[in-house]
């Protein structure tokens, strides 16, 4: 009875079962169309892509999404993890400690801008360890991304 050497026969079997067979089995698109991904659009107008934080209260700053990196943004859902800074608010907002949490925040239901081919995120769902929630993005303030000069 012949053995096979299971250490070639399996990276193999697998690599066939995905469908990778090498260059040649390399997918071209021509003409795809231009994805533009969408922005955010806060409460006074502003529109940018992958903001660094994003100030859920910005009357009185006691609730960001700070220290945003975003690992996927289309024109569909853009999902990033950041870390929210809450002021406690106790006994009042001046005394309130900030605490920090790690939370996962997620862009999505995207409609088209006004007069534009564009689109904008209009809700943001945000995860960490005191559950989810949802905000719309209407009501916020997005800090601009410092260009690296």
């Amino acid at each position: 009875m012949k053995t096979r050497n299971l250490a070639m026969v399996v990276p193999a079997a697998a690599a066939l079962a995905l469908g990778v067979t090498g260059v040649a089995g390399a997918a071209v698109i021509k003409n795809a169309p231009e994805v533009v991904p969408a922005v955010v659009l806060d409460a006074q107008g502003d529109t940018q892509i992958e903001p660094e934080a994003i100030l859920l209260s910005p009357a009185d700053g006691n609730d960001a999404v700070n220290f945003i990196t975003w690992l996927v943004w289309n024109d569909g859902i853009a999902v990033g993890t950041g870390v929210e800074q809450v002021n406690t608010c106790e006994p009042t907002c001046a005394e309130g400690v900030t605490i920090s949490k790690p939370v996962v925040i997620v862009l999505d239901n995207a409609e088209p801008l006004d007069d534009s081919d564009d689109v904008h995120f209009t809700e943001a769902r945000i995860s960490g360890v005191d559950g989810t929630r949802t905000v719309e993005l209407s009501t916020v303030a997005i800090l601009p991304v410092e260009d690296a000069a």
